[in-house]
This record gives C-alpha cells, sequence and structure tokens, in this order.
C-alpha cells in the first residue's frame, strides 16, 4: 500500500468516526427532546405515572384570581398579594376523573391551603372548589375541626399527620365516589361521595400573608 493511498484510508475513518459520533449526540439530542417535550404535555412515563408539573415552568397550568406564581428551584411557590383578599388558585388546564394523585407541599408557619380534585369550575364559578368538586385541607394550625388531609367539610382526617415547616408527602385515591387521602404514608381521610366524577386539580392560596410550594407532582390514571 502506497504511503497516499494509507494517508486516505486513515483520513476516510476519521470522518467515519466522526460521523458517527455527530450521529450517536444527534440521537442522544433528539431523545432528550422528546422527554422533555413529554414531561411538558404530561406524557406518561413507563411506569404509567404522568408529571403534571415539568420542574421548569407553568405549562398545562392555569391562576384563578391574583395570586403570585412562579418556579423556584424545581417547586411550583404561591405567594399571596398583599393588595387583594380571597382564595385563589393555580389549575391543571386537563381534567381528571379516576386516579392516585402525588405531590409534596410545604407552607409557611401558619398558613391554610389546599388541593382541589375532581372540580369542573376551577374556581371560575360562584361556588368554592370545596363545594362543587372535592378539596383536600392543608394547614399549618393545631387542634382545627379539619386538619390537614380532610376531605374539606365531608370527612375531618386524623390530627397531627401534618409536620410544620417540613416538606410534606400528600396522596389522593380517586376511584368512583371513594375518595381517600393519605399524609407522610399515613392514612388520614376517606368517604364515598358522589357529587362531581371529573374536574381539574387545583392548588391553594387562601391567605394574603403566605408563601406554600408543592414539587413531585404525579398523576396515574385508574
Amino acid at each position: 500500500m502506497s504511503r497516499r493511498l494509507a494517508v486516505v484510508l486513515v483520513l476516510a475513518l476519521g470522518v467515519l468516526l466522526l460521523s458517527q459520533a455527530a450521529g450517536q449526540a444527534a440521537a442522544k439530542a433528539a431523545v432528550q427532546a422528546a422527554e422533555e417535550a413529554g414531561a411538558r404535555k404530561g406524557a406518561p412515563t413507563e411506569d404509567g405515572w404522568i408529571r403534571l408539573f415539568n420542574g421548569k415552568d407553568l405549562t398545562g397550568w392555569k391562576p384563578v384570581g391574583h395570586a403570585l406564581w412562579s418556579v423556584e428551584d424545581g417547586a411550583i411557590v404561591g405567594r399571596g398579594n398583599p393588595g387583594r383578599r380571597g382564595n385563589f388558585w393555580l389549575f391543571t388546564e386537563a381534567d381528571y376523573d379516576n386516579f392516585v394523585l402525588r405531590l409534596k407541599f410545604w407552607v409557611s408557619p401558619g398558613s391554610n391551603s389546599g388541593v382541589a380534585v375532581r372540580d369542573p369550575s376551577r374556581a371560575s364559578g360562584p361556588l368554592r372548589p370545596s363545594a362543587v368538586g372535592y378539596e383536600i385541607q392543608i394547614i399549618d394550625r393545631k387542634g382545627t375541626k379539619m386538619p390537614t388531609g380532610s376531605i374539606y367539610l365531608i370527612q375531618p382526617a386524623v390530627d397531627g399527620l401534618h409536620l410544620s415547616d417540613e416538606w410534606n408527602e400528600l396522596e389522593v385515591e380517586c376511584a368512583g365516589p371513594r375518595i381517600s387521602v393519605r399524609v407522610n404514608g399515613h392514612p388520614a381521610a376517606e368517604t364515598r361521595h358522589d357529587r362531581s366524577g371529573r374536574g381539574g386539580i387545583g392548588l391553594q392560596i387562601h391567605d394574603r400573608d403566605q408563601v406554600i410550594k408543592f414539587k413531585d407532582i404525579v398523576l396515574k390514571r385508574m
């Protein structure tokens, strides 16, 4: 083999290796882009869980009222508006009927919040979500009639499950008329009720001077 031919072969092999590396990088980037797009659209993961919050922005969510919503450090952060009184919400754009919902929440000490499920009104009608769909109570206060985990105005929860000034885990299962709630892995409340079978999922700010945070919001359809 001549020296010139050897150089040509070496150059050709280098071009081939570079082309393969570029193809692999492009394929990896395409997979990553598809995963990110799926997360934004709420695509199910391999085990069937849907990420309702992508950890980056509020895609798929719609505010109701005058609270201040943002995304910070991978969490949805809601702040009461000092100039506005009322109870404000952030709702999913999609409706859900039978599902298991899991999320983590943190509220500033003494705060009052909640998670709405199966609310077709999305807090836009004359009645509150707790009267149209169902509201799962979140409150950092001792000795209340409806402690954290209660199905508000329907079934009180076991008291003492909420950890003040810490991240807490909430699980809500809606299966037909049965609604059950777990807080930090412990059974909190359960009821059978047929008021609403389908609607949006909402995050609540109840008071003006409070801060609430939600993250790792996932849902599995049943």
